[in-house]
């Protein structure tokens, strides 16, 4: 059985959403908020790592106080059981409810949706539930953006939310790109459950190494400074009209990712912004 590290901090709430962008490392999983603590989940991979002065060195350095009020290894049953039990619900501008698969209950909510527009997210290794801003801001912005028949790709797919969103809005074929085996099977899961494999296939591969086909439009919720660096690879894949929805972006952020992305061929078509993320939609000229 897997293990996990569970790391609490007590930072103030105004400075969460910053100290998860900083956290950004491989063996980074999630995070949960609670008032004045956040609780961090890493890898196993991790634990060769002195946790208190890796948190202070890296938050630190850039002004975030923080303080580690408790590390422990927990199993993989245990974190699934924790996280799953903070999950409720959640709709997506009214037209999508995305609902954990073990909550039979919250199928009450339900009742104002149509069946077709209900996603089924069974939340396992993959952080990809629609509960963390920036998956709403994405999956709203595909509202706008998805054309029936269109080709997507969803980079760094994680759950399968987005690209499950991708195909119920009509996309005829969607790309989901993923390097993390256990995001992999996660993703596959919820696009059988979802009965969206017949639209969805998921590519197992690293972000800045895949060779994109051409598409009409392009999903990546990942992280600004990677998000620079595919800014060429994406308008390669894109021809003139082709759609970009990007997120994983701090507000404090957006210039620099709209400047890579001009630079390279896009004009920015609107901004979505939720507590200290933002969401950018663009389009290739």
């Amino acid at each position: 059985m897997k293990q996990f590290i569970r790391v609490e901090l007590r930072a103030a709430e105004e400075y969460h959403d910053t100290i998860i962008a900083f956290l950004q490392e491989s063996w980074f999983l999630g995070a949960e908020q609670y008032g004045n603590s956040i609780v961090i989940w890493l890898r196993n991979d991790a634990n060769h790592i002195p946790i208190p002065d890796w948190f202070h060195e890296r938050l630190g350095s850039v002004g975030l106080p923080v303080e580690v009020e408790s590390f422990q290894v927990t199993q993989d049953a245990d974190w699934l059981d924790q996280w799953r039990r903070s999950l409720e619900p959640i709709a997506i501008d009214k037209k999508f409810l995305i609902v954990p698969f073990d909550k039979p209950d919250s199928w009450d909510h339900a009742t104002h949706f149509e069946k077709a527009n209900i996603i089924i997210i069974e939340p396992k290794m993959a952080f990809g539930t629609g509960h963390h801003a920036t998956t709403r801001l994405c999956a709203e912005c595909l509202l706008e953006t998805v054309e029936p028949g269109s080709k997507w790709i969803d980079v760094g797919t994680g759950s399968g939310l987005l690209a499950i969103v991708a195909a119920k809005l009509g996309a005829g074929h969607v790309i989901g790109i993923e390097n993390d085996l256990d995001a992999v099977e996660n993703a596959c899961e919820n696009i059988q459950r979802n009965k969206c494999e017949h639209i969805v296939e998921i590519s197992t591969h690293d972000a800045l190494l895949y060779c994109y086909p051409t598409c009409d439009g392009i999903v990546a919720n990942l992280t600004s400074p990677l998000l620079v660096r595919l800014a060429q690879q994406f308008a390669n894949a894109l021809s003139t009209g082709g759609w970009l929805v990007l997120s994983g972006i701090l507000t404090q952020q957006c210039d620099e990712v709209v400047a890579a992305y001009q630079s390279v061929g896009f004009d920015q078509h609107s901004q979505k912004i939720s507590d200290e993320w933002a969401a950018l939609t663009m389009v290739r000229r």
